[in-house]
């Protein structure tokens, strides 16, 4: 709260000194009836330059940075420059002894430039150096801390948000707005499922833009070929994709483009159950062979219980007899341990 209200404060002061520099303007350019003009057109600046401070407040830090830095580069920059400005109206006839205002004017367009190219330099170069406050430190990312990008399935099924508070996922995550178009397709689904999903994403990304873990980045949108939108941004990026869309997945590796695929980690984190092994499953629902049984390991691996129906709603011993790999993950098959003779 306190802080809150210290930046209303320190707002609200900027938009009294700009109203301050527009009745300046006003008295230097302007005639006494025109003060009003210049007043309202600081006025209206400053309130701009606020806007534009809140919708940026929960940019990334190497953004910001780079703004601020820019700005500074910008200043640096344009008082060499008015230095010269003097010189250039003098070799063009005008005496700026008798009249002031066409190097004033010179000097505020010349700082207005410098500053904009020095900000729009460090915007489009921030990705490729770093830029750390409170120092500046431009030195090439190395490659393990290469961006993830995720996609529409990776936000839906939510484990990265547990991959990054563990530290295992700690590069920049970005989300190319493609993927948010898309999450807000989801949300705004007649289809009550779709819905949910869509929801639950846009909620995820909340959470990390939040924390500063994730950022949205620019992206072409083409309906129906986000996955293609997505490959080709990770490939310029060099960076990584992650998943849990066994087909963008395949298409990733035939293209060359790095891809996680969130099912196949949490596939080989599970107990490894080797036929022969004995463990205790709930049998929970009947499967789709006959007599099948259906239950599920602690990790969530499904086993396929032969003659376990007549054990749906108990406990048993079961002896694992084989394991396959699917995209959905592995299945584990098991009979009754005491059916072994």
């Amino acid at each position: 709260m306190a802080e809150r209200i210290a930046l209303h404060t320190v707002r609200g002061f900027f938009i009294l000194v700009c109203a301050g520099i527009g009745l300046y303007c006003a008295d230097q350019f302007g005639a006494e009836q025109e003060e009003l003009q210049w007043l309202l057109g600081a006025c209206a600046v400053a309130v701009v330059v606020v806007v534009v401070e809140i919708f940026t407040s929960r940019g990334e830090a190497s953004t910001l940075s780079a703004v601020v830095f820019g700005l500074l580069l910008g200043l640096v920059l344009s008082s060499l420059f008015q230095q010269v400005n003097g010189l250039i109206l003098a070799s063009v006839g005008v005496d700026v002894k008798e009249d002031e205002r066409p190097l004033r004017f010179m000097n505020i367009v010349t700082t207005a430039l410098c500053c904009y190219f020095g900000v729009t330099l460090l915007l489009h170069t921030h990705g490729r150096y770093k830029i750390l406050i409170p120092f500046v430190e431009f030195r090439r990312e190395v490659k393990d801390r290469l961006p993830a990008l995720l996609d529409t399935s990776a936000l839906i099924d939510g484990r990265i948000e547990q991959l990054v508070a563990a530290g295992i996922v700690n590069c920049r995550l970005l989300v190319p707005r493609a993927v948010l178009e898309e999450l807000h397709a989801l949300s705004d689904s007649s289809d009550k499922l779709k819905r949910e999903r869509g929801r639950r994403g846009l909620e995820l990304l909340e959470r990390l833009r939040r924390e500063r873990q994730a950022e949205i980045v620019p992206s072409e949108h083409r309906p129906g070929e986000v996955d293609a939108v997505l490959l080709g941004l990770t490939a310029d990026l060099g960076g990584w994709i992650v998943t849990t869309d066994a087909t963008l997945a395949a298409r990733g590796r035939v293209q060359g483009v790095q891809v996680v695929n969130l099912n196949e980690v949490a596939d080989g984190m599970r107990l490894q159950a080797a036929p022969g092994e004995r463990v205790e499953v709930n049998v929970l629902r009947e499967g789709e062979g006959p007599q099948q049984g259906v239950g599920f390991l602690p990790d969530g691996t499904m086993v396929v219980v032969e003659n376990g129906k007549a054990s749906i709603g108990r406990k048993v011993e079961v002896e694992i007899t084989g394991t396959i790999r699917t995209s959905a993950g592995r299945i584990v098959f098991a009979r009754p341990a005491e059916e072994k003779k």
